[in-house]
């Protein structure tokens, strides 16, 4: 490897602890949207419309992640060097692992419920969509078709995203400084437009027009906030604003255009790097931060968990109770994913790159004499 291709040796940048408590609002949206399934309408039409715009969370999840991948990676621009090797090694390790076992854990479910005699949907249970789910790609094959752990596909695309990062990393520095909050406007109005032009679902392989406007924009969005990282309180107010409206948009975003909130989710996300004050402290608590921390766990786990509780619970539970119970078992059972899979499986992975040793077993690098 010539020295040109060496992974570059800067310390890793700090966590901005107020993205990671968006992580967990943004997992909570999904998961409130999912539990509704259940409470649709029992705890009024407010509820209802507050949850029904809880998808959203994906989008959130796509601009958070092209910034905070750009804000860490930003050196990433040649696939054919040791950074890129790096990088997709390490967001392997940071991806797979969690994934791999909550697909798994489909397998014997539905291995008895075709024993039992149960009616199972033999489209989204096929051998071959769980070679596609345990390849990652099942959001690459022109299927809209969400297949095995339904939120899954969102995970196929972001690691798409993964995959061609030096080229969107490059697209994104050639956009000039006086464009980028323009094309973070283009961008983010093009998902809305493309959903009014097409008649598309937006999930699985159509999702990837929700995956990469969004991405791109998060790029963009780490660009203007190198340019001036300084905290203000003033900012404070307006993320607060932001917050709520972005939070309560499913009350006054027209049923049929929901993706025009998306400037939303990118005023706070850049606000939430800018401000001071309480509002950001809120955001980067202890709790938050949690949560932010277990969010990708959360998102994986909380479909299977829902649907469990679903057949368990008996019917005349109170809707409430639905609500508390589901929520509650959900964050345990990610909370005990991240501490027993996903964090030591990504201390693994960066054990193995630090060693040589499992890379060297694919013929990646020499193995050290």
């Amino acid at each position: 490897m010539s020295s040109s291709d060496q992974p570059n040796t800067t310390p890793e940048r700090g966590e901005i602890f107020e993205l990671t408590g968006l992580r967990g609002i943004a997992a909570l949206m999904v998961a409130l949207l999912h539990l509704n399934f259940d409470i649709a309408g029992g705890f009024g039409d407010i509820y209802d419309d507050i949850t029904r715009t809880g998808f959203l969370g994906v989008d959130l999840f796509f601009i958070l992640s092209g910034f905070v991948i750009a804000y860490r990676y930003n050196y990433v621009t040649r696939f054919q060097s040791g950074a890129y090797l790096k990088f997709i090694w390490f967001r392997f390790w940071r991806i797979y692992p969690t994934h791999f076992f909550v697909t798994l854990f489909y397998v014997p479910v539905v291995a008895a419920a075709y024993l039992l005699g149960r009616h199972v949907d033999a489209m989204r249970f096929s051998v071959s969509s769980l070679v596609a789910n345990l390849l990652l790609v099942q959001s690459w094959l022109g299927s809209d078709a969400m297949t095995w752990n339904s939120p899954a596909w969102t995970v196929s695309a972001e690691w798409l995203a993964y995959v061609v990062f030096p080229a969107l990393m490059t697209l994104s520095s050639r956009v000039p400084r006086s464009l980028v909050l323009l094309n973070c406007a283009f961008l983010l109005l093009s998902v809305p437009a493309l959903f009014f032009i097409f008649d598309i679902s937006g999930a699985g392989f159509t999702g990837l027009v929700r995956l990469f406007p969004e991405f791109l924009c998060g790029t963009l969005l780490w660009r203007l906030y190198e340019q001036n990282r300084t905290r203000t309180r003033t900012l404070d107010v307006g993320l607060g604003i932001v917050l709520v409206l972005m939070l309560t948009c499913g009350l006054y975003v027209p049923v049929d255009r929901p993706f025009l909130a998306l400037p939303l989710f990118a005023g706070a996300i850049y606000l939430s790097c800018r401000s001071a004050g309480f509002v950001s402290r809120c955001l980067s608590s202890r709790a938050m931060v949690f949560l932010g921390t277990i969010s990708y766990s959360l998102y994986l786990v909380h479909w299977p968990i829902f649907s469990l509780l679903r057949g368990v619970l008996p019917a005349a539970t109170p809707l409430s109770a639905r609500l508390v119970i589901g929520l509650s078992v959900a964050i345990l059972v990610a909370a005990l994913a991240y501490r027993f899979i996903e964090a030591p499986c990504r201390q693994y992975g960066k054990r193995l790159w630090g060693s040589g040793a499992g890379l060297a077993e694919f013929g990646l690098v020499r193995r050290r004499p």
